[in-house]
């Protein structure tokens, strides 16, 4: 290829690049700006489809999480590079906030009179392979696991993922708006 590397980097630096960028963040978070308000669609698909990625960010689906968004915003008619985009609210360093928030949301929703601690979820996950020696042992671990971790992380992220998505579509799409008006010439 034109523009590859003569010897492929090692798996610690692409790791390193990966959680961190090479440059500094702002500069990072500017260039999507700038990518995304390049964007050739009207307003109120790009608001839609970042809304869309946002939304998707707060599922606890790590690896789908593009797919979804990009599906989702095909079928709903919206920017599907804006809700790819729109993913990239979620990331290792906003991942476990927005995961404590939807737990600790879902918990409530569901009335579960204390939530899981960290240590609770370690145990469970430890457990989940020493206890368990027949298929029905691990079949019932993950079961209960699921019913303490998976479902009050689901619908704590629903509430918590339409509020942030109803919020980016208002304010991206204003300042689409605003950004795209045309100029009037003064009078002299």
């Amino acid at each position: 290829m034109l523009f590859s590397r003569r010897e492929a980097e090692p798996f610690g630096v692409r790791l390193r690049v990966a959680l961190w960028p090479r440059r500094s963040w702002s500069r990072s978070i500017r260039y999507m700006v700038h990518r995304f308000v390049r964007l050739r669609d009207n307003p109120h698909a790009l608001a839609l489809g970042l809304a869309i990625g946002v939304f998707v960010t707060f599922q606890p689906i790590l690896g789908f999480q593009m797919l979804l968004s990009g599906a989702l915003a095909w079928m709903l008619g919206a920017s599907v590079a804006a809700a790819l985009i729109g993913t990239f609210v979620g990331c290792p360093l906003t991942w476990p906030l927005m995961w404590l928030a939807s737990y600790h949301l879902g918990a409530v929703l569901l009335g579960y009179p204390q939530a899981v601690t960290v240590g609770d979820l370690w145990v469970a996950l430890s457990g989940l392979g020493a206890v368990a020696d027949t298929a029905d042992a691990v079949g019932d671990a993950a079961a209960d696991l699921a019913r303490q971790v998976f479902y009050p992380l689901a619908m704590g992220a629903l509430p918590l993922g339409l509020l942030a998505a109803a919020a980016m579509y208002f304010i991206v799409r204003r300042g689409l708006e605003l950004r795209r008006r045309p100029v009037l010439p003064s009078a002299v």
